[in-house]
């Protein structure tokens, strides 16, 4: 019964982490707060994840962890931080700025909860495997498929009784693709957290700002600017740090 509890209760975190990604973004836009704050609040789960991690299973970590794992830290923060360093000029008739309906350390506040959430669900990842002796891939299967399941439900319920959207068969195959790729993203994920040190797997986890930068660049035209150049640099050599080790052991 107590392990039914912990499953059902390890699937309402996971889904009160999607759901506080969307509100803290959301309450930014409320706050008039720039969205890169937000992200740069998320970029620092790694440190947490490696504090909670030496508190509760004692994890020890040496020297080139911290380098590699501050490393890909700044390189999420100076990626977030984009478009507050780099403040463009309002265009000509461009929508105007929404009144502030928040207080400002509302949306803050939700960034860090959010952050908090991600480190709570690593560290449970963490008990299921070591203490619980739980097969993370069946736990992964649970979470994620009875919450898929639930939200289905949810969607079919709404298109049924009248929604003003259409069901767009389109845009359902294309949710579908994307729920199965973030299953299997959240797998490693939890493996990872599960079988090595917290921090610097939440660290590597964090370099997916690297792989938005060169969507940007490839598809969007984008221009990178200094600091998306240096973040790209610090971001590598944090990977390359953390994935070969050995290599700075000898140093």
């Amino acid at each position: 019964m107590k392990n039914l509890v912990a499953l059902v209760g390890f699937m309402l975190l996971y889904q009160l982490i999607q759901n506080l990604a969307n509100l803290s973004l959301f309450s930014a836009q409320l706050a008039n707060v720039n969205p890169g704050i937000i992200t740069t609040i998320w970029s620092t789960n790694p440190l947490f994840s490696a504090i909670a991690d030496a508190i509760f299973f004692k994890q020890t970590l040496k020297y080139f962890h911290y380098v590699g794992m501050f490393a890909l830290i700044a390189c999420g923060i100076l990626i977030s931080l984009r478009d507050i360093i780099y403040t463009q000029e309002a265009q000509p008739g461009a929508a105007p700025a929404l009144p502030q309906i928040l207080p400002a350390w509302v949306a803050v506040m939700s960034g860090i909860i959010l952050t908090m959430c991600f480190t709570a669900n690593q560290i449970l990842c963490k008990h299921f495997k070591k203490e619980k002796q739980f097969d993370l891939n069946h736990l992964s299967y649970f979470t994620f498929g009875l919450s898929s399941m639930f939200l289905l439900v949810i969607a079919v319920v709404v298109w049924t009784n009248g929604s003003t959207q259409a069901f767009n068969p389109s845009s359902f195959l294309w949710g579908t693709l994307g729920s199965i790729i973030n299953f299997v993203g959240k797998l490693c994920v939890q493996n990872a957290a599960a079988n090595g040190p917290l921090g610097p797997a939440m660290a590597i986890v964090s370099t997916t700002s690297i792989f938005l930068i060169a969507v940007e660049v490839l598809f969007y035209n984008q221009i990178l600017v200094l600091t998306d150049w240096i973040a790209i640099v610090l971001g590598l050599f944090g990977i390359f740090e953390l994935i070969f080790p050995q290599v700075f052991e000898k140093l």
